[in-house]
């Protein structure tokens, strides 16, 4: 499961909403060296901002190094203490799987 980092490493900092040159709001996303990303407010079917929800999709983007990272020690920490059970999707060795799966994912494999 180990794998060389293909993304920006860490840490990823989320920087308060500033006006973008379309006029729009937007959380950056980014490291000491360069922008990562950049979340752009999102306006509801009323009108209102969704400023709350949008920083916390913000701050899920910015984390996602740190998770990636946890996740692969979860696997090296589960994996020797398991048992296969295919039938039992709900088990131990059942969320081993998803977890393997999503890392598939984010690396670029099949999920």
């Amino acid at each position: 499961m180990k794998s060389e980092t293909k993304h920006t490493p860490g840490p990823w900092i989320m920087k308060p909403p500033s006006p973008t040159n379309s006029g729009l709001d937007a959380f950056d996303i980014v490291t000491d060296q360069r922008l990562i990303a950049s979340v752009y407010l999102q306006l509801s079917e009323r009108g209102k901002d969704l400023m709350e929800e949008t920083g916390k999709n913000a701050r899920l983007i910015a984390a996602a190094p740190e998770l990636l990272a946890v996740c692969k020690i979860a696997v090296e920490m589960i994996k020797p203490n398991v048992y296969p059970c295919p039938d039992k999707p709900n088990s131990l060795w059942g969320k081993l799987q998803k977890l393997q799966a999503v890392i598939a994912k984010i690396e670029g494999g099949e999920a």
